[in-house]
């Protein structure tokens, strides 16, 4: 499995590796990497890694990346998205429609995260 950040960073999971591992090595590797000007920032780094864990189901390590984008930038529109998302596929509606209706009043102009309410 690879999980790709952009085109600069693909990380190989070997086995039956560790995602806790998988985390830790991602923070060391890729955020100190990060300049401010022209690459994303490490609230947006943070998040396309939960969005990757996420779409292969790996939804407590998802969580995390996501909360770590959220703690970086507060304002992050598609980790507020995104979580909302996850919180729904456990089943618990209430907190992922404050999440999605956050994602919804930061970026009023995406129509995903309208639909996703």
């Amino acid at each position: 499995m690879r999980i790709a950040l952009g085109t600069e960073l693909r990380i190989e999971l070997i086995g039956g590796a560790l995602l806790a591992r998988l985390a830790a090595r991602a923070r060391t590797l890729l955020f100190p990497a990060l300049s401010p000007a022209g690459t994303p920032s490490r609230a947006d780094a943070a998040f396309q890694l939960g969005f990757s864990l996420h779409r292969e189901g790996r939804l407590d390590e998802a969580a995390g990346f996501y909360a770590e984008a959220l703690a970086l930038a507060p304002g992050h529109a598609p980790a507020l998205n995104f979580l909302g998302m996850l919180i729904f596929q456990r089943d618990e509606a209430v907190r992922a429609v404050e999440l999605l209706s956050a994602a919804v009043a930061i970026d009023p102009g995406q129509p995903g995260f309208h639909s996703n309410l």
